[in-house]
């Protein structure tokens, strides 16, 4: 999701339930802009890995236009295809 908080900033929000989030938030004073889909997938701590999988998105020709690391280290990726995505990492 993304929110906007009193017409001032942009936050990303990466939840597992959108609709009790949705609640919450808008409850909260968050005015929400825009919701999407994204891949979230486990990734090894060493150099290359997140190239290796990023490789494998564009060997099966999709385009990915959102990626960060949570805390966690989990990688979170988004593109027009969500679902081509999420079958590139298997």
């Amino acid at each position: 999701m993304w929110l906007r908080l009193r017409g001032h900033w942009l936050n990303h929000v990466l939840v597992q339930d959108a609709e009790l989030a949705r609640r919450a938030l808008i409850d909260s004073g968050f005015e929400i802009q825009a919701e999407r889909q994204v891949a979230v997938t486990q990734i090894e701590n060493r150099p290359g890995a997140a190239a290796a999988l990023l490789r494998r998105i564009a060997d099966a020709g999709v385009n990915v236009d959102l990626l960060y690391m949570t805390v966690d280290g989990r990688l979170v990726l988004s593109g027009g295809d969500v679902n081509g995505i999420q079958r590139a990492l298997g």
